[in-house]
């Protein structure tokens, strides 16, 4: 009899630290959301030069090459993250490439949102030699942390079409570092607190 009751208080302590650790990570996971929604909405109060030289920092610390694609946006080059098996028996696989954009949208002269977006473009079609070497473009070399002479940020096949979607972690992380203060009362809010 003593036995049965140590398993079933095995399987109860199982089942317990099962429910706690899927709990804690709903929790986290809402949490996260919650900090990326908000930095999503944050307004950045400051030059907008200063935001496009964080922005750019923050993506060459990630190991990408950025550079100045128009006066209020910084995107990497394209960079193929999936696909390139050389084993002919694997068969067709898709080619995945990827690239960062941040882009700043102006309220005013001071006071801007700032959008970073993954882009990502799968294809089957491998890109031509000239495709992937792209085009020399010199980046304005009075934005410090922006890298002159990068490959051209054009998609690296001219079939494809690039879906972009919003990088949450990266605008926490940018959020984090460019306005600590804010982050920091954002931390201490509760999700799902109706906010005033």
């Amino acid at each position: 009899m003593h036995r049965r009751d140590r398993s079933s208080l095995g399987v109860f302590l199982v089942l317990l630290g099962w429910g706690a650790s899927t709990f804690l990570g709903a929790c986290a996971s809402e949490t996260a959301a919650y900090h990326q929604s908000r930095a999503e909405d944050h307004v950045y109060i400051g030059p907008r030069s200063s935001f496009l030289e964080r922005s750019a920092r923050l993506l060459s610390e990630r190991g990408q090459s950025p550079q100045l694609v128009a006066a209020n946006a910084v995107q990497t080059r394209w960079v193929l993250v999936s696909g390139a098996a050389s084993d002919p028996r694997a068969g067709a696989q898709p080619l995945v490439f990827q690239s960062y954009r941040v882009t700043i949208t102006s309220l005013d002269d001071l006071h801007h949102r700032i959008a970073i977006e993954r882009g990502t473009i799968t294809t089957f079609a491998a890109p031509s030699r000239s495709e992937m070497q792209g085009a020399a473009v010199q980046a304005d070399s009075s934005q410090p942390g922006v890298q002159p002479e990068l490959p051209s940020t054009d998609p690296p096949v001219a079939n494809g079409v690039p879906v972009w979607v919003r990088d949450g972690d990266l605008e926490w992380e940018f959020l984090r570092r460019t306005d600590p203060d804010a982050a920091t009362i954002i931390e201490q809010e509760k999700p799902g607190a109706d906010r005033r």
